[in-house]
């Protein structure tokens, strides 16, 4: 309580901290440059970034999936942060299908089915775990999941 003067507001800045680091990861997808080539690396770089934090900060997936689905006060609070991660990644999707590289599509839905690929792996621990019969956080596990989001996440926007 020196920094904070109840729980709920550490666990608000918490959020907004994840929330915020997200947001800076996925506005490397809209870095300086043009062209598929460029989109691709991008794109494959702020996938990895993404699955990576999640894989170093385990509490992380798990507290947004909390709050998405319990729908509390703190994410009503952190709901600037939200809409800037959501809108970011709405205009890096619309900038690759003006540029032709992505399939025209709905970006809302594909925001939507991104998310899911990158949210839940880590925000389900032990159930990961129980599937892979390891570690969900170890470093072998989150960098076989680095790949095989980015795979995932290219064949639903129609990248691959």
């Amino acid at each position: 309580f020196h920094h904070f003067a109840t729980k709920d507001e550490l666990y608000r800045e918490a959020l907004q901290g994840v929330l915020a680091e997200l947001g800076s990861l996925v506005s490397s997808g809209l870095g300086d440059g043009d062209g598929a080539t460029n989109f691709r690396e991008r794109f494959a770089q702020s996938t990895r970034a993404i699955q990576e934090y999640f894989g170093k900060n385990p509490v992380a997936a798990r507290l947004l999936l909390r709050e998405f689905v319990d729908g509390g006060n703190a994410l009503a609070q952190a709901g600037e942060a939200v809409d800037g991660l959501l809108k970011t990644s709405q205009q890096v999707l619309e900038q690759a299908m003006q540029a032709g590289i992505i399939p025209k599509q709905d970006t809302r839905m594909l925001v939507m089915s991104t998310a899911g690929i990158h949210l839940l792996f880590f925000a389900l621990p032990e159930v990961t775990s129980r599937l892979f019969g390891a570690d969900v956080f170890g470093a072998d596990l989150v960098q076989a999941r680095c790949d095989a989001a980015l795979e995932h996440v290219r064949r639903v926007i129609g990248a691959a």
